[in-house]
């Protein structure tokens, strides 16, 4: 395969795509420009090619680091009020009769 400045840039685009696609921290392509979740699967394929480089990639390289989501911890909730008894219309009012 050619591995010039210009392919090597198109695989440098194809990892900051899959890394915008997929959460995963690492990826691996090998020297058809193929990408691959797992090392192994990238080592697979790469027997069947002529240069059987297997290339790792770090998120890191391309992209922020993923951001833990912060959850903001709720506000405790109002004590709920009493409820009116239907049957004595003044009750829970502190309405004298």
């Amino acid at each position: 395969m050619n591995a010039g400045p210009q392919f090597k840039k198109t695989i440098m685009k194809q990892v900051e795509s899959y890394f915008k696609s997929y959460p995963n921290d690492e990826c691996f392509t090998t020297s058809d420009g193929m990408v691959f979740h797992k090392k192994g699967d990238a080592n697979l394929h790469a027997t069947s090619l002529d240069d059987k480089e297997v290339t790792p990639h770090k998120r890191s390289k391309y992209l922020s680091p993923k951001k833990e989501e912060v959850k903001e911890p709720k506000a405790p909730k109002e004590p709920k009020q009493p409820k009116k008894d239907a049957a004595d219309p003044g009750a829970g009012t502190g309405t004298p009769e």
